[in-house]
C-alpha cells in the first residue's frame, strides 16, 4: 500500500506551476488561520512588561525631543487670562503686565497658536502702548498648560505681625538658586543679583509688605517652573530669546517675530 505522503507527492508533481503555487498558498493560509488563535492568546504573556517600559521611554524621550501637539483653543485661551486676572485681583499673583493685561485692557487677545503642546500654551495678542510707547505691536502671550497647585502650597507662609523683607530674600534665595542652575550656566555675584535679573519689579519698599511679597514669590515661584523664560531673562544681553515685555503670575509677554518660528521649550 502506497503511504499517502508519496501518493500525495506524486499527485502533486503531475500539476502545472501556477497549481502548485496557488495549493501552497491555500495550505498556507489554512495553517495561518488555525494558529491566530493561539498567537492571540500567547502574544499578552509575553509582551505585558513593554507597555509600562515603553510610556517610560516615550516620557523620558517627551521631555527632551519633542512633546505631543494639541489643538489650541481661543475659549480655553481667553478663560485662562480670565482666571489670572481674577487671581491677580485677588492679590494671590502679580507682575507688571497685570494692569495693562486686566485693569488698562492695553493687552488685547488675537487668537491662540494653530497648535499647543504639553507645558506651553502660546496666544498671539495685540499690544497696545505697553510693549511699545504709542504704538500697536503684535505680541506672544504665553503660559503653562498645567497649573502646579502643589508648588504654590509648598511656599512659606508669613505672618503679617513678624514678616521682615529679609524672609523674602532668604525664600527668593533658595528658590534661584535651585532653579537658575538647572537650566543655565549663567554665574550670579548673589541672591540680588539674580532677583533683579529674573524679576527686576517693584522695589525693596514694596517688599517690606507682607501682601505683595507674597504674591512675588508666588508669581517667580510658577516662571521658575517655564525654562523658556528663565534662559530668555538669563541670556537676554545674547540676543538669543525674545525679549520679555512683562510677566504676571505665570504667564509672560514676548516679542513676536514675524516668520520665525515660536520657541517652545
Amino acid at each position: 500500500m502506497v503511504p499517502p505522503v508519496l501518493r500525495f507527492r506524486a499527485q502533486f508533481r503531475r500539476l502545472d506551476t501556477i497549481k502548485q503555487v496557488c495549493l501552497v498558498l491555500l495550505v498556507a493560509v489554512l495553517v495561518l488561520a488555525v494558529s491566530i488563535p493561539y498567537i492571540i492568546r500567547i502574544t499578552p504573556n509575553i509582551y505585558r512588561p513593554l507597555p509600562k517600559l515603553n510610556a517610560a521611554l516615550v516620557n523620558r524621550v517627551d521631555t527632551v525631543v519633542s512633546r505631543p501637539r494639541f489643538p489650541c483653543e481661543d475659549k480655553h485661551a481667553i478663560r485662562e487670562t480670565a482666571e489670572l486676572c481674577q487671581r491677580y485681583r485677588l492679590g494671590v499673583v502679580t507682575g507688571d503686565l497685570c494692569s495693562p493685561l486686566c485693569d488698562r485692557q492695553q493687552i488685547q487677545f488675537t487668537r491662540c497658536t494653530s497648535i499647543t503642546h504639553r507645558q506651553k500654551q502660546i496666544m498671539l495678542v495685540n499690544c497696545t502702548d505697553f510693549c511699545k510707547t504709542d504704538s500697536t505691536v503684535q505680541a506672544v502671550l504665553k503660559t503653562m498648560v498645567k497649573k502646579p497647585a502643589l508648588v504654590l502650597k509648598s511656599l512659606p507662609t508669613w505672618p503679617t505681625e513678624s514678616y521682615n523683607s529679609t524672609d523674602f530674600h532668604t525664600a527668593a534665595r533658595n528658590l534661584l538658586h535651585e532653579h537658575v542652575k538647572i537650566f543655565t550656566d549663567v554665574q550670579f555675584f548673589n541672591e540680588s543679583d539674580a532677583l533683579k535679573v529674573m524679576w527686576g519689579q517693584g522695589t525693596e519698599q514694596d517688599l517690606q509688605h507682607v501682601e505683595y511679597a507674597s504674591a512675588v514669590l508666588r508669581s517667580l515661584s510658577l516662571l521658575m517652573l517655564q525654562p523658556e523664560y528663565i534662559l530668555s531673562q538669563a541670556l537676554k544681553d545674547r540676543g538669543i530669546f525674545p525679549t520679555i515685555y512683562g510677566t504676571c503670575g505665570e504667564f509672560y509677554l514676548q516679542v513676536w517675530l514675524d516668520g520665525c518660528i515660536v520657541v517652545r521649550v
